[in-house]
């Protein structure tokens, strides 16, 4: 069984559509990063659309800072979404937990319709999952343990600047000033683990 699981999630990660449901199946579970992972994977088939994905799974994760970064990066690219992403930062700020809420309850709505759910199975889903992230106290724990986290401050990345990195990360261009270090170099920071 693993074995299979392991193909489809091959074959997925060579096509835009597998990776994009795979995102999307990750974001109705509220499992970010494993959303950002594939959204990784959907850069390399497509750059401006992957950038949007990025941005938006670290602004999930509450990493407003470093999803600008994306967003601004596909923006140079002319991908609409970031360049729409930043509008609505630059006039509302970054998303708030009711918003992010209400991205992973249509993402659960959305699973339903692929798999013929009724609106009302989901409503009982979402009843009875904690539909506020912080509701949870263990989340609310994990979060104070990040915002005292002394490699990354709160912020989700080492802080810590890196000419290369092997796996996605926050990445600065030259000339742009970073919003984790404040260097104006062209480089990476790791996510942080803690």
């Amino acid at each position: 069984m693993e074995l299979v699981l392991a193909e489809r999630a091959a074959q997925d990660a060579q096509t835009i559509g597998g990776c994009l449901k795979r995102i999307g199946d990750a974001i109705a579970r509220r499992q970010f990063a494993t959303a950002e992972k594939w959204a990784g994977k959907l850069y390399d088939l497509d750059n401006g659309m992957g950038l949007f994905y990025m941005g938006f799974t670290n602004e999930l994760q509450g990493f407003g800072g470093c999803a600008e970064t994306y967003y601004t990066q596909g923006a140079n690219l002319n991908q609409a979404n970031c360049r729409e992403s930043l509008k609505r930062i630059a006039t509302s700020g970054y998303l708030t937990d009711k918003q992010i809420n209400n991205v992973v309850y249509n993402f659960m709505l959305h699973e339903a319709m692929l798999f013929n759910m009724s609106a009302e199975v989901v409503n009982n889903m979402w009843q009875g999952s904690s539909n506020n992230y912080y509701e949870n106290s263990s989340n609310r724990s994990r979060a104070a343990q990040k915002a005292n986290c002394s490699i990354c401050k709160g912020t989700g990345y080492d802080l810590t600047p890196y000419e290369y990195i092997a796996n996605a990360g926050c990445h600065n261009n030259a000339g742009t000033t970073c919003h984790l270090c404040g260097q104006s170099t062209d480089h990476w920071h790791y996510k942080c683990n803690h």
